[in-house]
């Protein structure tokens, strides 16, 4: 969208979204407060406290972080696991092909 997200008010149509999601993945650490009104009942996911494991206080970017999209990942695997067993071979590859494009991104822009 085109607001900055510390501004950003969820429409109804992101509600609808919400309340059929699954899981629900959010930032967290205050970033995206909004989410936890409309995700109640829902496995939630914070990828700043259950992921990152970050504190209070902590930079609220997770996303400026290289390594946070390969750990979500990797969380991602047992979490969708436990929801959809028979295709656990299918999202370790998926988290196996993510984290591997993180390492040569990493390498070629950070070596």
């Amino acid at each position: 969208p085109s607001v900055d997200p510390h501004d950003y008010e969820p429409t109804t149509q992101t509600a609808k979204q919400v309340s059929n999601a699954n899981i629900v993945i959010y930032n967290g650490l205050g970033y995206d407060s909004w989410i936890t009104k409309l995700s109640n009942g829902k496995k939630k996911i914070d990828v700043a406290t259950d992921v990152m494991h970050a504190k209070d206080g902590d930079n609220e970017h997770l996303w400026y972080n290289s390594k946070t999209m390969g750990k979500l990942a990797d969380y991602l695997v047992k979490e969708y696991a436990k929801l959809d067993p028979k295709n656990e071979t299918y999202y370790k590859k998926n988290a196996e092909k993510e984290n591997e494009e993180e390492k040569a991104f990493e390498k070629q822009f950070f070596n």
